[in-house]
């Protein structure tokens, strides 16, 4: 089998990582042409070819170079990799995805995830971060194998065979000039064949191991989500035994704005500052878009009693795991579960933006409420100058915030908030702007116009018009 190897090296700062992985493929038994892309002349082995330039003057557009290299070597090549110059792939990547492409349509390529290794020993998954998820009901049988969907197309890397990198091509998504879109312009140049050539990125569940690449700088530690998490998702995924299994989800929580911007979080930190806000005498707690249950899970530990609708099953199989009691993810699922329950507080962080009916979701917010109950929500505030400057510029997607049907997001501001939870029959005791430390003195300076415009967030409380009378504004 003959391989064509690109791997996109820029500078020196990664000399350690790209020697290894040089190492690694000159030890293998396929007959390989390895090629390094990089912005300078470098001394590599004499078997190892180096191209030097960046397709565009943006030198972050070295990555890209790959995609002329293998358009002119379409025919001569059984496979061809694509590697950032820090991610480790093996014979045993190589030799699993030849043995399951087999299995796979025309339209669906076998993927990877990456790994990073903790002091601790544990390995974590860089990908699953932020936005990033198993796709619920993503599910499918490949033969002898099975597979499902993350949400995340990068990793650093890619291999196609000869008959895929010639659809990509022909697609016309795949010999482009450099850009940014779902993904900035590095991400991009690892993620095109399956995010704009037609292609889905399936990642072997039932094989995991040997689709597993190691991260050789294991830099993000700090927001990776263990594998054992991942792991225990996937059994839920397989539990199910059958297509699509482990489909039910309570929304979208993608924004199809670029880089999916305003997204809802699944890993979720620890908020103090909403925390704070759950009044000492609220026992009961309904959470509404649980993730991993981090937030759930201390407020447990402080003696309260709480319930989470989680953003899927997935997820929630994580948040259980944890001792976060769940309801279905589903507000009609949830009900029925629920049945007559009322709640002193009902938290809801980054969720109403994303709704499709904000209104509806109030309206069942409210009947979920103690008769003293209060609800806390958090949602972004989309009269931050990030957002007003970005649709001046014409940036793509940004004229149609407000508009959920065209990129899933709801134009979330002060004034608007106050609509919404009137027609719910909710008063906001307190609308507080969140405006990060670097902009405060900015923002006192220009007074009311400087909270509009730096306050990243809006935290609501809010109570049944009922309970709450003529409430004021804060």
């Amino acid at each position: 089998m003959k391989i064509l190897v690109a791997i996109a090296n820029h500078g020196t700062k990664n000399q350690r990582y790209l020697d290894q992985l040089l190492r690694e493929y000159r030890s293998m038994r396929f007959e390989m042409r390895i090629v390094v892309l990089s912005d300078v002349p470098k001394h590599l082995p004499p078997d190892v070819q180096v191209r030097v330039g960046t397709p565009s003057s943006n030198p972050r557009s070295l990555p890209f170079a790959h995609r002329k290299l293998f358009s002119e070597n379409r025919d001569s090549y059984d496979l061809f990799i694509y590697s950032e110059d820090d991610i480790l792939i093996t014979q045993r990547n190589i030799e699993a995805f030849v043995r399951v492409t087999e299995a796979l349509s025309d339209d669906e390529i076998a993927g990877f995830l990456r790994s990073e290794q903790g002091p601790d020993g544990q390995l974590y998954c860089p990908d699953a971060h932020g936005v990033f998820h198993w796709v619920p009901g993503s599910s499918r049988a490949r033969g002898s194998f099975q597979f499902a969907t993350f949400s995340n197309d990068h990793a650093g890397c890619f291999i196609l065979t000869r008959k895929q990198l010639e659809k990509a091509i022909r697609s016309g998504g795949f010999d482009v000039p450099p850009h940014a879109g779902r993904y900035d312009i590095l991400e991009s140049a690892a993620s095109d064949p399956y995010v704009q050539c037609g292609f889905t990125k399936l990642i072997c569940i039932s094989h995991l191991d040997e689709f597993i690449v190691p991260h050789l700088p294991n830099r993000y530690l700090d927001y990776g989500m263990k594998f054992a998490d991942l792991r225990l998702q996937i059994a839920e995924i397989l539990a199910d035994g059958h297509e699509g299994a482990a489909g039910a989800q309570l929304m979208q929580t993608e924004t199809r704005l670029p880089k999916m911007w305003f997204s809802k979080n699944y890993y979720e930190p620890l908020r103090k500052e909403f925390l704070e806000l759950i009044p000492e005498t609220a026992s009961t707690i309904l959470s509404i878009g649980c993730g991993t249950g981090q937030t759930e899970r201390h407020l447990i530990e402080t003696g309260r009693r709480v319930v989470a609708i989680p953003l899927d099953r997935l997820i929630g199989a994580v948040a259980r795991k944890n001792g976060v009691p769940l309801a279905e993810p589903g507000l009609e699922a949830a009900m029925a579960q629920l049945g007559s329950q009322r709640f002193d507080c009902v938290l809801c962080d980054w969720i109403l933006h994303l709704w499709p009916d904000p209104n509806g979701l109030l309206e069942w917010i409210a009947q979920r409420l103690a008769k003293d109950g209060v609800l806390l929500a958090i949602v972004p505030n989309l009269n931050h100058y990030m957002p007003l400057w970005s649709r001046l510029r014409g940036r793509e997607g940004y004229n149609q915030v407000g508009n959920h049907e065209g990129v899933g997001i709801h134009k979330t501001t002060r004034s608007q908030l106050r609509s919404w939870l009137s027609k719910a029959g909710l008063n906001p005791d307190e609308m507080t702007p969140i405006i990060p430390n670097r902009h405060q003195r900015i923002s006192r300076l220009a007074g009311r116009l400087g909270t509009e415009l730096f306050a990243t967030e809006i935290v609501v409380c809010a109570r049944p018009s009922s309970a709450n009378g003529a409430a004021g504004l804060h």
